[in-house]
């Protein structure tokens, strides 16, 4: 079809856009877990530091994925070369650099 028509396959590319989103909330699930200490020098996290846990990648979660909806959406692909020149790209700069 891309050779036909030019046109990519935008099934794809959000597919694309949601593994990345996933294995970035996957990594910073584990820098957590890790700088916690969980398995290297304990076996259990209390109940306040799991809650909090959950809750941030929760909110980290969601607010990717929002920000992945709002680029597929409502991003101008003429406008926009690249994921992080429109609004939803600074906002995942943002968002990585705070987490």
């Amino acid at each position: 079809d891309y050779g036909v028509t030019g046109d990519g396959n935008k099934t794809l590319n959000v597919l694309a856009g949601l593994l990345t989103s996933l294995s970035s909330l996957t990594l910073l699930l584990l820098l957590i877990l890790l700088a916690k200490g969980f398995t290297i020098t304990r076996g259990r996290l209390s109940r306040s530091e799991s809650v909090k846990i959950v809750v941030y990648t929760s909110l980290y979660g969601v607010t990717n994925s929002a920000l992945l909806v709002y680029d597929t959406q409502c991003t101008d692909p003429a406008r926009v070369l690249y994921t992080y020149e429109s609004g939803a790209g600074y906002g995942l700069v943002c968002l990585r650099l705070a987490g």
